[in-house]
């Protein structure tokens, strides 16, 4: 009787140590609060610096820019994907707007795309995933060929429906009603 209450101690401290280690691992795991829901609006440029500053500031002159508001998010990164040159005066200038906010460190993707002049044409929002690599005149992203996974610029604008992983994705086109309604969708 007496080992098997030593026995059943062992295993009761044994159990109790696991758990403790469980959540203290789950704790570390969890999503710092420093960073989500404190609003601190931490902007990041990834990328040729002088080109993204003046990319930003002329979206963010638009009527909509695809921006939340200062104090609306808590991380907001400003990524160069590349350029698109289809003829000397025809090429894109493309961005990765990733948005961080909210107490449960929601993400926001959007492609934004800008012409040569770099004004901004509109951009393909809630996007799953960031790019792969851009080749050509085509933004590759890591899905199946099946499901989608390239958005071709090699037209004369860019396409207004993409599919991208199984899911159709609009170009929210600057001015549009409903780029005006989607453009800070979350």
């Amino acid at each position: 009787m007496r080992k098997l209450r030593s026995r059943l101690v062992v295993l009761l401290t044994v159990l109790f140590v696991a758990i403790q280690i469980g959540l203290s691992a789950e704790c570390s795991a969890a999503p710092s609060s420093e960073k989500c829901g404190s609003n601190q609006s931490k902007r990041i440029l990834q990328g040729p610096e002088k080109l993204l500053s003046q990319l930003h500031k002329k979206a963010e002159n638009k009527s909509n820019p695809p921006f939340f508001p200062q104090g609306k998010f808590d991380e907001e990164e400003f990524k160069y994907v590349g350029k698109i040159k289809l003829s000397e005066k025809d090429k894109y200038e493309l961005v990765l707007l990733t948005t961080t906010w909210g107490e449960s460190c929601r993400t926001t993707r959007r492609l934004l795309v800008f012409n040569a002049d770099g004004a901004y044409l509109g951009n393909y929002g809630s996007l799953p995933e960031e790019p792969l690599k851009l080749t050509g005149s085509k933004v590759q992203f890591p899905f199946d060929e099946s499901g989608g996974n390239v958005i071709d610029f090699s037209g004369a604008k860019p396409q207004s429906e993409v599919r991208l992983d199984g899911e159709v994705f609009h170009f929210d086109v600057v001015g549009s009603k409903k780029s005006a309604k989607s453009s800070t969708k979350r």
